[in-house]
């Protein structure tokens, strides 16, 4: 996980998408996505991308839904509360989110790919590749959405929004929102055809 400035235009070139209902792609009260279409970058090829207002987290995912994406970049737009982001070291190759419990757990139900919803731990899950056999560090699990034990087997960082700062990781890295504590936020996600590294350099000049 790398940081990068991101500068205003960016945020409001992000926040002019909220409103346009004919690029809204989910307009739950507690959640909605509008999808972003062009990179504010033109050295950039996006592959995909989406800003989101929701005061539910994302769950834990990879997103490797796209052959084309090879980078991940985090842009937070608004917050009411602080607000953090979980990026894990382990990886998985596959498009995948995780939930804790069974079927029934009404959080399912709005994944965009409810196939690959698993209700299980990642240390659980085949070719989940790097996991510890130990419990995730307490700094990172307090900041789960769910029990800690469900975070067995992972390590990684907590990185708290800032406005002003962009987030890049690789696609199968998994990572998911931390604990909202009642909160509302609003992300601009993209992800690019360029490497990590690429849009780490593009975005560093």
């Amino acid at each position: 996980m790398r940081t990068v400035n991101i500068s205003q235009d960016v945020i409001e070139f992000g926040l002019s998408h909220k409103g346009h209902d004919d690029i809204l792609v989910r307009d739950d009260m507690d959640f909605k996505i509008w999808e972003v279409k062009e990179s504010p970058w033109p050295e950039l090829k996006l592959s995909s991308g989406l800003v989101a207002d929701h005061s539910t987290p994302f769950n834990l995912h990879s997103d490797t839904f796209f052959p084309e994406n090879r980078c991940n970049l985090i842009i937070p737009l608004e917050m009411t509360k602080p607000q953090s982001l979980l990026v894990m070291d382990q990886t998985y190759e596959k498009s995948a989110v995780w939930i804790e419990g069974d079927r029934d757990n009404s959080i399912g139900k709005y994944e965009a790919d409810p196939d690959n919803v698993l209700y299980q731990r990642p240390y659980d899950t085949p070719d989940v590749m790097g996991l510890t056999n130990e419990p995730a560090p307490w700094e990172l699990s307090e900041h789960g959405i769910f029990n800690p034990l469900f975070y067995f087997g992972l390590t990684g960082m907590v990185w708290h929004w800032e406005i002003g700062k962009g987030g890049i990781f690789h696609p199968t890295q998994l990572h998911g929102t931390g604990n909202m504590k009642g909160g509302r936020k609003t992300t601009m996600t993209l992800w690019f055809d360029q490497t990590t590294d690429e849009v780490y350099e593009c975005l560093s000049h």
